[in-house]
């Protein structure tokens, strides 16, 4: 794992990457940390989880570290990421993907999984190494031949729920218990899927305004969504991303990642 985070490296190092299942059972992995891209030379594989303003930065760290037939797997909330990380480490080096596997920070690398998701990732020659990887730590795994359709619905989900929570200043499931919000939701969903409309965008799904309920879909209602907690940790934040961590079990894909004490 590669980020910046000191508190958090320090945890991962000492005690590994700990996970809180939906029994309440924590479990315990063995990983390698660092802030030092040095460290790690002819990388094949990445994952990039990190807040898409940090996108930049990680992509020069990534130059100096990824292999020349190395591929780098963007699960990044927002859009532009891979566009980033491909002017610095060239397009045929990146593929696209998004996730709705979650999980709330509870400590320095301690978390707690928030329900079952789906990890979507657009066909690429190179990505079967990644693939097998994640299916095999369990994950839920699709291959897609438009990712862009995906990140443009995700990014409708969290425009009309993730703004709300940080002026509110509640978890996501407060909202349906308010008829203002959960008319302001609805709003939010269809002025962001008017952009992709004009953006040329085919949505993942036909109604550009669902019911709340549906919006929120399958996760907890407990859930307090990283944007929220960024604002109120007032952490550096672009009003039009929010990003999300995930793991792996295979030491051979460096991850890299921020978790501050803002995400989730």
């Amino acid at each position: 794992m590669l980020g910046t985070w000191k508190a958090g490296l320090g945890a991962l190092r000492k005690e590994g990457a700990r996970l809180v299942d939906k029994d309440g059972t924590e479990h315990r992995f063995e990983v390698q940390a660092t802030d030092d891209p040095r460290k790690y030379q002819r990388v094949k594989h990445v994952l990039v989880l990190v807040k898409a303003w940090q996108t930049e930065r990680v992509a020069g760290q990534l130059k100096e570290c990824l292999a020349d037939d190395g591929l780098v797997l963007t699960l990044q909330n927002g859009l532009g990421n891979r566009e980033a990380l491909a002017q610095s480490l060239g397009l045929s080096r990146v593929a696209l993907g998004t996730t709705t596997t979650g999980a709330t920070l509870l400590s320095p690398g301690l978390v707690r999984a928030s329900g079952e998701g789906m990890i979507s990732i657009e066909r690429h020659q190179a990505l079967g190494p990644i693939e097998e990887a994640l299916k095999s730590a369990k994950f839920n795994v699709n291959v897609v031949e438009d990712a862009q359709s995906l990140i443009w619905g995700k990014l409708v989900i969290n425009a009309a729920i993730n703004p709300l929570t940080a002026l509110l200043r509640v978890p996501n499931g407060k909202l349906l218990e308010s008829p203002s919000a959960r008319e302001m939701m609805g709003r939010l969903a269809i002025e962001t899927a008017q952009v992709a409309k004009r953006e040329k965008i085919q949505l993942p799904f036909s109604d550009p305004s669902p019911p709340p309920k549906k919006l929120l879909g399958k996760q907890p209602r407990i859930i307090h969504p990283c944007y929220r907690m960024s604002c109120e940790a007032r952490r550096q934040k672009s009003m039009r991303f929010a990003g999300r961590s995930s793991k792996s079990h295979k030491n051979t894909i460096l991850i890299h990642l921020q978790i501050g004490p803002a995400g989730s």
